[in-house]
C-alpha cells in the first residue's frame, strides 16, 4: 500500500511541476512579448518579417551608461515633451525623473508646505511640461 500511496505522490508532483513549467513559460512568453511590444512603440527595435533588428536609438539604449529600463523611461519622456519647446536646461530636468537620480538624497522640509514654493519655482524655470512629467515618474 505505502508503495502505490508513494507512486501517486510521485504523480502528482510530476504533474505540479510540469504545471509549474507551463505557467512559467507562458509568464515568461507574455514578459518577452509586453517588452517588444514597448521596445516597438518607442522605435527601439523594427521588425522586417520574421527578422528583428535594433534601430540606431536601440544602439544607443543599450550602449548607455544607464539601465536599459532608464533609457526607455528617458525616450518615452522625451517623445511625450514637445520637441519644439525642449532646451538643455529641460533636458536635464527630464533626467532627473531616472531612479538613477533616486540615489541622491534631496532634502525635504517636514513641516509646513513650504515645498508647495518649489513646484511653483520649477513651472517658472522649466515650464509646466517638465513639471508634470517630473510629478508622474516621483
Amino acid at each position: 500500500m505505502q508503495c502505490g500511496f508513494l507512486e501517486h505522490m510521485g504523480r502528482q508532483l510530476i504533474e505540479h511541476l510540469c504545471c509549474q513549467q507551463a505557467r512559467d513559460e507562458i509568464l515568461h512568453h507574455t514578459v518577452l512579448q509586453q517588452l517588444s511590444n514597448r521596445m516597438l512603440a518607442l522605435s527601439l527595435i523594427e521588425e522586417e518579417g520574421e527578422v528583428v533588428h535594433l534601430t540606431l536609438l536601440g544602439k544607443a539604449c543599450g550602449e548607455s551608461v544607464l539601465s536599459f529600463s532608464s533609457a526607455m523611461r528617458l525616450v518615452e519622456l522625451l517623445k511625450s515633451y514637445p520637441t519644439s519647446t525642449l532646451r538643455a536646461e529641460n533636458f536635464m530636468a527630464l533626467v532627473q525623473a531616472l531612479p538613477e537620480s533616486d540615489k541622491s538624497h534631496t532634502p525635504m522640509i517636514r513641516k509646513g508646505n513650504a515645498e508647495a514654493v518649489r513646484v511653483r519655482e520649477a513651472v517658472n524655470i522649466f515650464g509646466s511640461e517638465v513639471v508634470q512629467v517630473l510629478q508622474r515618474f516621483t
